[in-house]
């Protein structure tokens, strides 16, 4: 489940280096998400993009029986990357139905009060979540959007969550083969995660600027403009008369 703008990273990178050791993938996404959309604080344009990738997954597992003589998967696992992330955690607290090994979150707009207690029994410890030092999108879309949060800037400091930083690492820098063999892979397949690096504090001029209720500045900004536009259609009317 991939984010934003990163289709062709997937698509072209990492699916081919996890079919190389024999995993069955079946990409998945939800459509065109645009940043108004993305920010917009209602939950109806998110669901509608959730059920779409709760449908796909749906499909993926009766494809699977298809090909097997009508078996299930042994276990199924998701890497997810930026809104991808916001997804998962949706498919974890709402759809019970989908049982999962190892779940990978990279560019986490997950808010670190998620509830984990309450999804325990639906995936295998630990959750990873990878962190770029240089990726300051999921803190800024906490700042900005509506029910986000920053844990892939930040840290997801909650059992049983490992959290790894990655220097140098910007937001979509995990999605790459070379990436995916050496990191994704062995915990995959079964294996303890790999350590990371150490962690680090945002920059300060980011920190001051996530410090600003950048969601309350952006509707404020948008409620100005459609004042203003009425007052120009109300104008426009007048001056025909």
């Amino acid at each position: 489940v991939h984010g934003i703008n990163t289709r062709a990273l997937w698509m072209d990178d990492v699916k081919p280096a996890l079919e190389s050791f024999g995993f069955v993938v079946a990409p998945t996404s939800y459509g065109q998400f645009s940043i108004s959309r993305f920010l917009a604080p209602f939950h109806g344009l998110r669901k509608k993009a959730i059920d779409r990738v709760a449908n796909d997954i749906r499909t993926a597992i009766r494809s699977y029986k298809l090909d097997h003589n009508g078996a299930d998967p042994d276990r199924m696992s998701v890497i997810s990357h930026s809104f991808g992330t916001y997804v998962v955690g949706k498919l974890l607290t709402d759809y019970p139905e989908f049982q999962w090994y190892r779940i990978v979150f990279c560019g986490s707009v997950v808010r670190e009060d998620f509830p984990l207690d309450q999804v325990l029994g639906r995936f295998k410890n630990p959750l990873l979540n990878e962190i770029g030092t240089k990726d300051f999108w999921p803190a800024l879309a906490e700042s900005a959007g509506w029910g986000y949060g920053s844990v892939g800037s930040t840290g997801f400091n909650r059992p049983p969550v490992e959290t790894r930083w990655h220097h140098g690492f910007k937001h979509s820098d995990f999605l790459t083969e070379i990436f995916c063999k050496n990191s994704w892979v062995p915990f995959l397949e079964g294996k303890k995660p790999q350590p990371g690096g150490k962690s680090e504090t945002l920059p300060l001029h980011i920190r001051l600027l996530t410090m600003l209720p950048l969601r309350w500045v952006i509707l404020g900004v948008a409620a100005l403009g459609l004042i203003l536009l009425v007052y120009l259609v109300l104008l426009l009317a007048r001056s025909e008369y």
